[in-house]
């Protein structure tokens, strides 16, 4: 009473937060008081009593907006006078934790909500990992591997299937562009980025061929209710790195649109290298980067509006990278050596139409033409007048030229009052290849499907969702794909998942049409290939559990995968190598999760363990090899301060790997255990109007690992693979309006 008195004469606005259900104080909950005339902000924090005091700022007025936030209630929103006290009482609420996703879902949902297990990497995330481009996020999360190679870029696995399984999305429509069977990651950079969606299994029947291990879906950001935002960031790392980006967003009415730019920009980088700076290569074995220079240009535009009865948005990305691969000098006397350049471009379009076409009906369409093109230009470089010209040797210089045509339209129904709906699709697809390498210069595949899923609740507690996508394709005879999901609501805080479903990789115009044939080589394609069918299962389960502003969440899940016909590079002659469906795999194991929130303090760990059986030929099979991963982070997040200071880990146990070894024959090999540590730290000023990041990245300095073959019929050596270029301190300055 004599705290509330003399608050009066002070003329402080007091705000009591409660619990409704226990009426008890709600400590450390964020109150934010916001200037309604002028929108300027201030954060106060609750006290231990329960209550947030705001000192009296003649500019405030004579009334305040408030805003409450605390995690796992629902947010409070008033007006109160200035030099007053108010109580409030907020209900807890689950729903407040949840995050809208869209990926294989008949229409924006919930995670707890959606029937499929959906992995979310919001964009806090991301700018806690201070992260640049797609392989930087994924690389720290579990179930997931990253390879890197200093050409063709860095490649994912998912439950110990390689990225050739992996269906790669932007807003809904797939990437273009893979090398070997996988889209380089690092390619994909994510200013205009609002969240990652992953789902883990097949997604066949919505998403068609690659979708076989998992689906990656990047959301991209849109509209904002504020009239105009923009911002400009600069990212710097002690190894050369020095990348600028910027977006300008507008918004009017029904109308919004974004332009965004980014140059990323990387000198290259060798063990031994200095710690800062990296100067020029001089000409000898030091001009040899193991990471290879590059140089990115990335550019968007965007446009969208809405109306009545739906939206419709315009997307054009394009994409430019260099990489330089300079050799080693060459005798007699180390004057001239080989240099390459890698060169690649795409440039993405895109409208997508969202439609309401009544209470229970809606329709969405989205059309895509993508392109792809890489070059790889050779010269021969006079090292004691640093002259080149190109090497016009034959077969050196190449040009790869992909470009996809699509058409995805789905109708979908969720009656009113009634416990099913169902979603009915069209997928049209056509690529097309040209190159050198490829049979007759140019050929072109079509894939053409219908797909179908029914969602039914026979209770408030099950929901059984079938599904199925049958296909017409020009080259190649396409599976029927079923799918079976069902989720069992136990009670608010725990779910179980079970899925069984059908999934395929279609074979892609390299496998079908590879014609190279020089001094060296002699890898056909073939025809007759058919594509890869896998058989998936799995279950999970997932708790959660709320009290007084703390957040419990634990997940468990198995899986079991067997694929058949896998096409593999095959020996057909003496020195002859053509594609064929000879082998077949199985990835087998289980995974586990926990997270703990409250108030400032995030901290999850999580646990897997894959197991892969591979079948080198028709003869050969390799016993089953499992692989543990540890991945762990924590935030600490300091809201009256505006600033975090995150710490992630993560250890990648011993993995097997397929190779080509040096007589061109597959064999399996180990790729040993490493972990990656960083540290990082952001504080925002000026409200928020700036924000600066500081930290270091693999702190633990690895770089390369071992490989161990494993000493069967075909005996390789061993050697190394590249994981990442050793310890880096970074810089952010970041500027918002």
């Amino acid at each position: 009473m004599v705290f509330l008195f003399l608050g009066g004469f002070s003329q402080e606005t007091n705000v009591m937060v409660y619990d409704q259900e226990y009426n008890e104080p709600l400590p450390f909950a964020h109150v934010h008081f916001t200037n309604i005339s002028t929108q300027k902000e201030e954060i106060v924090l609750v006290n231990k009593q329960g209550v947030a005091v705001f000192p009296y700022h003649e500019e405030y007025g004579g009334k305040i907006a408030i805003n409450i936030t605390y995690l796992g209630f629902s947010p409070f929103h008033d007006t109160v006078e200035v030099g007053s006290t108010t109580k409030v009482q907020l209900k807890e609420s689950a729903e407040s934790l949840d995050q809208v996703v869209v990926t294989g879902q008949f229409s924006e949902s919930t995670e707890e909500k959606a029937i499929h297990k959906v992995s979310i990497i919001n964009r806090d995330k991301i700018d806690a990992l201070n992260a640049q481009s797609l392989d930087q996020v994924l690389s720290r999360e579990l179930n997931m591997n990253i390879s890197q190679d200093a050409v063709l870029g860095s490649s994912i696995s998912i439950q110990g299937l390689s990225g050739e399984n992996v269906k790669i999305l932007v807003d809904g429509v797939p990437m273009v562009g893979r090398l070997n069977g996988n889209i380089d990651l690092s390619q994909i950079n994510l200013n205009d980025i609002e969240r990652i969606e992953v789902i883990e299994g097949p997604l066949s029947v919505t998403y068609g061929s690659n979708a076989l291990a998992g689906t990656i879906n990047l959301i991209t950001k849109k509209g904002s209710q504020k009239p105009v935002t923009a911002n400009v960031k600069y990212y710097g790392e002690n190894i050369g790195t020095h990348n600028i980006d910027a977006r300008v967003g507008l918004s009017k009415g029904k109308n919004f649109g974004a332009i965004n730019f980014t140059r990323n920009f990387f000198d290259g980088w060798n063990i031994g290298d200095p710690v800062f700076g990296n100067p020029e290569p001089k000409a000898d074995s030091s001009r040899v980067k193991l990471w290879k220079p590059r140089t990115q240009y990335l550019g968007g535009i965007k446009y969208g509006r809405t109306f009545n009865k739906g939206s419709i948005m315009l997307n054009v990305n394009g994409f430019d990278e260099t990489i330089i691969n300079r050799g080693y000098p060459r005798g007699p006397y180390d004057e001239v050596a080989f240099d390459d350049e890698y060169i690649t471009k795409r440039l993405d379009n895109s409208i997508t139409l969202d439609l309401d076409l009544d209470t229970v009906n809606a329709l969405k369409v989205i059309t895509a033409y993508n392109i792809y093109q890489r070059q790889r230009l050779s010269y021969i470089t006079d090292l004691t007048g640093v002259r080149s010209e190109k090497n016009e040797t034959p077969g050196v210089n190449d040009t790869n030229y992909t470009d996809l045509k699509m058409l995805r339209a789905t109708y979908t129904r969720m009656p009113l009052g009634r416990n099913y709906r169902y979603q009915l699709g069209a997928d049209l697809n056509n690529e097309t290849a040209k190159g050198a390498r490829i049979l007759d210069g140019k050929q072109s595949i079509g894939d053409y499907a219908g797909f179908f899923s029914f969602e039914w609740q026979p209770s408030l507690k099950w929901t059984i969702k079938p599904g199925i996508r049958a296909s017409y394709n020009t080259q190649y005879g396409a599976p029927v794909v079923p799918s079976l999901y069902a989720k069992y609501q136990v009670k608010p805080s725990m779910s179980i998942r079970a899925s069984v479903a059908r999934g395929f990789r279609a074979p892609s115009v390299k496998e079908l049409y590879m014609d190279f044939v020089d001094i060296n080589h002699d890898i056909q394609g073939n025809q007759n290939l058919v594509a890869e069918t896998a058989i998936h299962t799995s279950a999970n389960m997932t708790y959660t559990r709320l009290h007084k502003g703390q957040m419990f969440k634990f997940k468990f899940a198995v899986f079991y995968n067997h694929i058949q016909d896998k096409i593999t590079l095959a020996q057909s002659g003496t020195t002859q190598y053509e594609y064929a469906n000879l082998d077949e795999a199985v990835s087998q194991g289980f995974n586990t999760e926990a997270q703990y929130n409250i108030a400032h303090f995030k901290a999850s760990v999580g646990f897997s363990l894959i197991g892969n059986k591979n079948t080198i030929n028709e003869t050969e099979s390799l016993p089953i090899a499992y692989s543990p991963q540890l991945t762990s982070s924590l935030t600490f997040s300091f809201k009256k301060a505006k600033s975090d200071v995150s710490f992630f880990y993560k250890l990648s146990g011993k993995q097997p790997n397929l190779i080509i070894d040096e007589n061109n024959d597959l064999q399996q090999d180990f790729i040993d255990s490493y972990s990656l540590f960083d540290i990082t730290a952001n504080k925002r000023f000026f409200n928020d109007h700036m924000v600066l990041g500081l930290g270091v990245k693999n702190i633990l300095d690895v770089t390369n690992v071992n490989t161990t073959d494993t000493g069967g019929s075909h005996g390789g050596s061993g050697g190394t693979r590249p994981i990442a270029p050793g310890r880096v301190f970074f810089v952010k300055l970041g500027f918002q309006l």
